[in-house]
């Protein structure tokens, strides 16, 4: 008999999502396990695709011009939510 292990999943509307809007870089804290994230622009074209098992994300979007982007995070088990995100 194999013991079962339940590994709790990420609540996405508990991460701290900041500086809103932003200068160029935006921090992610709270991720857990495997999870992937894209920036899109707003006619949803994907700009940036990076996966991280860390606690903590810098994804810099000083390349890209002013405007609103979505930021849109997935776990391994398929949780998706977007969030709205504004360069200045």
């Amino acid at each position: 008999v194999v013991p079962l292990i339940l590994i709790p999943e990420l609540d996405l509307s508990s991460l701290l999502i900041y500086p809103n809007p932003t200068n160029g870089e935006l921090f992610i804290e709270g991720l857990s396990g495997q999870v992937s994230m894209e920036v899109c622009d707003f006619l949803g074209k994907k700009l940036i695709s990076l996966s991280s098992t860390e606690n903590k994300q810098v994804i810099n979007l000083k390349p890209y011009p002013k405007g609103i982007y979505y930021l849109i995070i997935q776990t391994s088990s398929q949780q998706r939510e977007s969030w709205k995100v504004v360069r200045l």
